[in-house]
């Protein structure tokens, strides 16, 4: 189906970094306020009103696009010892917090829903201490699995029982079991067999990437940005470079 562009309000944001649809009933920008805060306005495509708006960094959609996660933002009028320590929040409620005191905790990019969209993984620095955690929706307790070094998270296994992480710099792989609450190298037959599906989606992501933005945005002077929505709507698999207005 085929609609006129039209434009959207973003407000005063310094740049815009990602624009997606998490379902086809609403469109999400990202953009920065500074560079240590980030937005995500939801955009009703319907109306071109802005419904929602969440301030933080690091954000993740979940599959389905029901719920995004983030690494919080908190105010510059909070207590000292506050600013020290990150925290989770899921659609903009705080989910996993460390109390003040402490050693400070960062969350370290990206953050990594697991396909049934109930659980978020990511990694953790707590000084030269890290760890796994994940974090479940239904409010029990967190797992929280001891890592030798730091690493990348890439992503759940298919069946959900295991992730999947890259070592410090790009180094060996590792795998961390969520029952036994272990890690080992990775060998790549095995993250093959377990981590097929997640594997066949980046490289999804990356063919799509490769085809250009789905739309783009631009300063209307100053910082003011507006959305230029593509003709095309997200049913369409392959993206353009398409007209504004």
């Amino acid at each position: 189906m085929l609609r006129t562009p039209s434009t959207a309000e973003l407000g005063l944001w310094t740049r815009v970094d990602d624009i997606r649809w998490p379902q086809s009933s609403h469109l999400a920008i990202e953009g920065s306020l500074d560079p240590s805060t980030g937005q995500v306005a939801v955009v009703d495509p319907l109306t071109d009103v802005v419904t929602k708006v969440y301030a933080g960094k690091t954000f993740a959609w979940s599959p389905g696009g029901d719920h995004l996660a983030a690494v919080g933002w908190i105010p510059h009028f909070a207590p000292p010892r506050e600013k020290l320590h990150d925290r989770l929040e899921v659609d903009g409620e705080v989910v996993y917090a460390p109390t003040p005191e402490g050693t400070p905790l960062h969350i370290r990019p990206p953050l990594a829903w697991n396909r049934s969209a109930d659980g978020v993984a990511f990694v953790e620095q707590r000084g030269e201490a890290w760890r796994l955690v994940v974090v479940r929706l239904d409010g029990s307790a967190p797992v929280s699995i001891p890592l030798p070094t730091g690493g990348t998270l890439r992503g759940w296994s298919d069946a959900g029982r295991a992730l999947w992480l890259d070592g410090p710099d790009g180094g060996h792989s590792i795998l961390a079991e969520l029952g036994s609450q272990s890690v080992r190298a990775a060998d790549p037959e095995v993250v093959a067999e377990r981590f097929g599906g997640l594997m066949a989606e980046q490289r999804r992501h990356q063919e799509e990437e490769s085809l250009g933005p789905t739309a783009s945005c631009t300063s209307t002077g100053g910082s003011e940005w507006r959305l230029r929505r593509p003709l095309l709507l997200p049913s369409h698999r392959k993206r353009d470079t398409l007209p504004m207005v």
